[in-house]
């Protein structure tokens, strides 16, 4: 079957499976019967009852076929939340969403482009082992590829998440912290005796308008994401939680920053317990040795060749932080996690044969 063609068939079975975080359990099913169904190895492993879902990571094996080499190809099972069913249609070959749900092409599209590499790879002259890696929970914080408990042979891995145009790859991605602050005051009566209180709550307005939030610089952002607090309007407010995170490519600056929030944070009146940690590291691929076999697979397909830098996380964080040096590879998806998500089917099979290229070369 012509590639284009292939992508559009699984895509729209793919994206008719509902497999939200945690409930990936339609889309593992559809991966293993297709893996079955072509003879290739397949395991599902543990991942699923550690974080809870009703599915583990799926891995799929195709070995080598004259270099002793493996390569690991991953995309994510699960989406972020649904209104609905998905509803979709096609302008040309632009497969969209109608408006009333996300398409799910996040991440479905890299799936599809990773079942047709693996179903044709004799045939494309692809002599290295591959390693397909269907993660859980991606959406929610790369849980799946976290907790993944099966041993990989791959040293070398490409995710297809990023929705950067064909012949692109994220370059630089950012380390990721989240934290939490919960502040401690003081309840009192707030129309009898106010002064006796504590507000937690203006404490917590006080010291997050003391921090500068959203792009602090082109490599550096942070965010307050929930604010919860009090019990009632004639209260005041004896506890009051805020959560939020940071980002930056530059480790140095994102520790510098969680100082300052943090530093914020406990100045003010009321006692502060607070708490934060790691959500993943970042990654760094300039002066890669494979540039150049990138940039040849890019030219064989007519592309032009690009580092993307990228402010996103990604299953390439976590397999990075395990030793598996691996690429986001960009399969041109846009406008994810929006009801206005589409995909141009053209771009998607040219990010597929970039990919293809860069097997055959590697």
């Amino acid at each position: 079957m012509e590639l284009k063609e292939y992508l559009r068939q699984r895509l729209e079975e793919l994206v008719k499976l509902k497999a939200e975080s945690l409930e990936e359990r339609p889309v593992a099913d559809y991966i293993i019967s297709w893996a079955r169904e072509k003879g290739f190895e397949v395991v599902e492993d543990n991942a699923g009852k550690i974080a809870g879902s009703n599915a583990g990571n799926v891995i799929v094996r195709r070995p080598p076929r004259g270099k002793d080499k493996w390569v690991m190809l991953c995309a994510h099972m699960d989406s972020v939340k649904l209104s609905g069913d998905v509803e979709y249609v096609f302008e040309g070959d632009v497969m969209k969403s109608t408006g009333k749900t996300i398409l799910s092409a996040d991440d479905r599209a890299g799936i599809a482009a990773i079942m047709y590499i693996f179903e044709n790879a004799d045939k494309l002259g692809i002599d290295v082992g591959l390693e397909g890696v269907f993660t859980i929970a991606e959406e929610i914080g790369l849980i799946g590829a976290k907790n993944l408990t099966e041993k990989l042979n791959s040293k070398v891995g490409f995710v297809l998440d990023s929705e950067a145009d064909p012949g692109s790859i994220d370059v630089v991605a950012p380390y990721h912290d989240k934290f939490e602050a919960v502040f401690k005051g003081k309840a009192s009566h707030a129309g009898v005796a106010p002064e006796e209180g504590k507000s937690a709550i203006v404490s917590a307005a006080r010291a997050i308008a003391a921090v500068e939030w959203g792009r602090i610089d082109e490599e550096t952002t942070c965010n307050v994401g929930t604010i919860s607090g009090g019990e009632a309007d004639n209260i005041v407010a004896p506890s009051c939680k805020v959560t939020g995170e940071a980002r930056s490519r530059d480790e140095k600056k994102l520790m510098e920053l969680m100082n300052r929030i943090e530093n914020a944070f406990k100045s003010q009146e009321c006692e502060v317990e607070w708490r934060h940690e790691r959500e993943y590291d970042g990654y760094n691929h300039y002066g890669c040795e494979l540039e150049s076999v990138f940039k040849e697979a890019a030219q064989a397909v007519g592309v032009e060749f690009k580092w993307v830098p990228t402010g996103g996380g990604s299953d390439t964080n976590v397999f990075n932080a395990r030793g598996v040096k691996t690429f986001n590879v960009g399969i041109a998806m846009k406008k994810p996690h929006t009801n206005e998500e589409y995909i141009d089917l053209s771009e998607l099979a040219k990010s597929t044969e970039f990919l293809i290229e860069i097997l055959k070369r590697i």
